[in-house]
């Protein structure tokens, strides 16, 4: 075999190669590649939620102790929301009653501020019992 037929059967070879590569691409969509990747990371997915499953069921103590102890901390946080929610009416009836229109004595934006806060502690304060009974749930399941 001769230098030029070899350069000649290389050359083909590469174009063959070439061509395969390019078709490849073009069946294979930013989807299909998206697809495939979730596919292979779902079953590991899986499995870890198994493995920390089990390593819960192993230990009843500490899955029972730890919402226990969360449920007493959410509870302190409700006590204290209710307290906050309480000095805001409190300073709400102050500002209220030394107002004074006859005098030119308002007081707009500091109750519009005491609203504000009244609103983020009812908020906070909501979602705290929320967490409360969610985990109310997890624990006794109807």
């Amino acid at each position: 075999m001769g230098t030029s037929q070899r350069d000649a059967e290389s050359s083909q070879t590469v174009t063959r190669k070439t061509k395969s590569a390019s078709q490849e691409n073009e069946k294979t969509t930013p989807e299909m590649v998206a697809t495939q990747e979730i596919e292979t990371a779902v079953p590991e997915m899986v499995a870890t939620q198994e493995t920390e499953t089990q390593e819960m069921a192993a230990t009843p103590e500490i899955a029972t102790a730890a919402p226990e102890m969360v449920s007493q901390e959410i509870e302190k946080d409700i006590k204290q929301f209710d307290n906050e929610l309480k000095a805001i009416e409190d300073a709400f009836r102050e500002l209220i009653a030394t107002e004074d229109p006859a005098k030119g004595i308002f007081h707009a934006s500091e109750i519009h501020e005491n609203r504000q806060q009244k609103s983020i502690a009812e908020v906070n304060r909501q979602v705290a019992v929320n967490k409360r009974n969610r985990l109310r749930m997890e624990a006794e399941p109807f």
